[in-house]
């Protein structure tokens, strides 16, 4: 076994080190060497950072990472809105090393209202983050709820980037033990019933001053369902929690709004 381990290092780390330094001066062939070793240990630090956030919702993106994935999702929605041709491929190699599969939202709001213009995303993390963000903020453009975003008003739009936990299914079925696992403006709230299903984002209840009843009669309500359809028993309900990235003024300063 030691040995098919050491030859499968050699093979895969040694020698394109051994293959590049034939080819470079000496200390050429050491900055080949560290710049390697760089690669292998990044690429090793944001696999366990993927692990950690997936199994216990705690989440590691920088506030660098975070202004990157804002500014990625307002030039989504830029390019959307202005040019005839959608080609995000530019805006995908900006954050091409964020390539975790993830769950997110993006949120549009108009400036200085802070009234909702669009919310779009997904809360299964079925596509890598630089992709993700960039169908999030299409989506969010023309969210169903609200008028389509015009090219009119991009200059006054905020821009809002929620990224996701993993979702934990609450199996408690009485009303009252429902309540007490929603900790408000920390938990989101999903629901899946039949083909019905909905997202409140934990900011959500906070910003209408809804208590956790209220929460969840609107979330029924989202997904197309009676209001009481929490309180049966039948229906599938989860919490996740976000780490949320934020611009303070549109093209402005770029904060992550921390839970209360």
């Amino acid at each position: 076994m030691a040995a098919s381990l050491s030859c499968s290092y050699r093979v895969y780390w040694q020698e394109p080190f051994d293959g590049a330094q034939k080819f470079l001066k000496p200390q050429y062939g050491n900055i080949y060497r560290i710049w390697h070793k760089y690669i292998v240990i990044t690429a090793v630090i944001r696999a366990l950072t993927f692990i950690v956030q997936q199994v216990c919702g705690c989440f590691m993106y920088s506030i660098s990472d975070g202004e990157r994935i804002v500014k990625a999702a307002r030039a989504a929605v830029e390019l959307h809105l202005t040019s005839r041709i959608f080609n995000s491929k530019m805006i995908e190699r900006y954050i091409s090393d964020l390539y975790e599969k993830t769950a997110l939202f993006v949120t549009l709001e108009h400036y200085p209202t802070n009234t909702s213009r669009g919310s779009g995303g997904s809360t299964k993390a079925t596509q890598p983050l630089h992709l993700a963000v960039v169908n999030a903020a299409v989506a969010a453009t023309e969210d169903k709820r609200f008028v389509p975003v015009s090219h009119l008003e991009f200059e006054h739009l905020l821009v809002e980037v929620s990224i996701l936990s993993g979702l934990e299914r609450i199996t408690v079925k009485s009303e009252n033990a429902i309540m007490k696992k929603i900790a408000l403006g920390k938990h989101g709230l999903y629901i899946e019933y039949g083909y019905h299903s909905a997202v409140l984002l934990p900011e959500v209840p906070v910003k209408n001053a809804w208590g956790r009843g209220e929460a969840l009669n609107n979330l029924c309500k989202n997904a197309g369902l009676g209001e009481h359809v929490w309180k049966t028993g039948t229906a599938k309900l989860y919490l996740f929690t976000t780490q949320r990235f934020r611009e303070m003024t549109p093209r402005g300063a770029i904060d992550e709004i921390l839970t209360e």
